[in-house]
């Protein structure tokens, strides 16, 4: 079992070379441009302008409706559900290329340059800095919440073969993808190569144990892993974001690790519009205490989404 006495400092989850997370991105970027520039400034408003149509759009759907909804009435579970289904039936795996459509991008911003990228550019980046902590934190049992189609897990299990890991997932669609994936006697090219750190043993993801459950309740026993985490799993939740990191606190037995918009990174008008628009996470860092999680070490200072700042935390179970 990990030793409950390694910690981390803010300091031990910073690269040591400011670029190195602008580095990790590079494949996905498609395009850069001055963050002072006229066609930069184009970008952000109409970015901004597509978050307030979202915000008029479902207040207009609430005046219209039959029934009285507020904007905290969307992201229930079931339409969660219904969505994900969808998307991890058929996205692909995740690839730099070329963004076809404004739905296929994502617009970051990182020390005054404006970058058009593959939208899964941001995920690699920050699942890079995920493999930093298991690193530094050496962990015998792992859980990720929001395990989607097993991306993160699969690449994870190569590089730390040793490492029992667990994911449970919502949808039954995510967690039949990533156990299609299982049934390969090797980790598919186009996973290992999404894999920011070398791979160790490409056939340990055959040992992940996929769970199809709800992170509410969570068919574990208390104390069960050493790290439990999640990346953008838990802004999906809002509506039931307690009971879930409740749950993520009882079945962790050292520390829990989130990559979420902590609303410390959307403090300003651009992306707390958006975030409110989604209906995503707004809970500040230091709001975690509440669940009985001591703050050790937080990061955010990497390329960040225009309509979504996202920070690394983690923390210890008090």
């Amino acid at each position: 079992m990990a030793k409950k006495n390694i910690s981390l400092t803010t300091s031990d989850i910073t690269p040591e070379n400011p670029q190195h997370c602008r580095e990790v991105l590079e494949p996905w970027v498609f395009s850069s441009m001055p963050a002072k520039g006229f066609g930069w400034r184009l970008e952000r408003f109409l970015d901004a302008f597509h978050w307030n149509k979202k915000i008029v759009k479902k207040s207009v759907k609430s005046l219209l409706s039959s029934q009285s909804r507020k904007l905290s009435d969307y992201r229930t579970a079931k339409h969660v559900k219904k969505t994900y289904n969808r998307t991890w039936s058929s996205v692909v795996w995740p690839h730099p290329r070329k963004p076809e459509t404004r739905k296929a991008r994502s617009l970051a911003e990182w020390e005054n340059e404006g970058l058009v990228l593959t939208k899964e550019g941001l995920n690699q980046m920050q699942l890079e800095r995920i493999m930093r902590v298991v690193e530094l934190t050496k962990p015998a049992k792992v859980l990720e919440v929001g395990a989607g189609m097993g991306l993160n897990l699969l690449t994870l299990a190569a590089v730390f073969p040793d490492i029992e890991f667990a994911g449970i997932e919502l949808t039954e669609a995510g967690v039949e993808r990533a156990k299609s994936v299982q049934e390969e006697e090797q980790l598919p090219d186009v996973i290992a190569a999404y894999s920011p750190y070398d791979i160790k043993d490409a056939s340990a993801h055959r040992k992940i144990d996929f769970h199809n459950g709800d992170a509410t309740n969570m068919p574990f026993e208390d104390n069960s892993f050493d790290l439990v985490y999640s990346r953008l799993a838990v802004e999906q939740m809002e509506n039931v974001r307690d009971e879930a990191i409740t749950e993520m606190a009882r079945v962790s037995r050292d520390a829990v690790l989130m990559v979420e918009p902590f609303a410390d990174f959307n403090q300003d008008r651009h992306r707390n519009r958006a975030i409110k628009a989604k209906n995503y996470f707004s809970l500040f860092v230091d709001d975690m205490s509440r669940y009985g999680l001591k703050t050790q070490a937080v990061f955010g200072n990497w390329p960040q989404k225009l309509s979504e700042g996202i920070g690394l935390a983690y923390f210890k179970k008090q």
